[in-house]
């Protein structure tokens, strides 16, 4: 089993859509909605054509891995488990007393866990596994904290390899 272990500081972000957004004004009686789609950002071919694979989002996480001592190596072909820890800063309308007992207290809001661990996943295709398939356990952890980090643990397995999965917690990089 091989281990990649690294950290990305900074506020864990959700892959961005290339998905237009549409504009639907409600109407009254009698009258006509003039624009019914209306995008102000990027359109989506020039998006798409500039970020072929999303790689404003996926850097760091790329960044991370070479980081983590995996360079220019052949496609790892055998199962992956990952663990995830994404710490989200503090809200600002949070009042002091709330911000004494908010220290790793659970993110029940957007983005959802999915999304990141999407993100991650896709970033890291065809750079350190070949297909997303093969990772064959995951946790995700999603709290409040000091310091917004996203921590990454990666365990890879050679093809028949005995497999030992144990929660541990200490891996998260406090």
């Amino acid at each position: 089993m091989r281990e990649l272990k690294f950290t990305v500081a900074d506020t864990p972000q959700q892959k961005r859509s290339a998905t237009p957004m549409v504009v639907v004004p409600k109407s009254r009686k009698g009258q006509t909605v003039r624009c019914i789609y209306c995008q102000k950002k990027t359109p989506v071919k020039t998006f798409m054509a500039a970020n072929p694979k999303n790689e404003t989002n996926a850097a760091p996480f790329i960044y991370g891995v070479r980081g983590a001592g995996w360079r220019n190596e052949p496609l790892h072909t055998g199962p992956v488990a990952i663990f995830i820890y994404l710490a989200f800063p503090y809200l600002k309308s949070w009042s002091k007393k709330r911000l004494e007992t908010a220290e790793d207290s659970p993110k029940i809001t957007m983005p959802d866990v999915d999304r990141l661990e999407n993100q991650l996943f896709d970033s890291l295709s065809g750079i350190v596994w070949k297909d997303d398939a093969q990772i064959f356990y995951v946790t995700a952890i999603k709290i409040y904290s000091e310091k917004p980090r996203t921590v990454v643990k990666i365990q890879l397995y050679d093809v028949g390899e005995q497999i030992e999965i144990g929660v541990d917690y200490e891996w998260r990089g406090q």
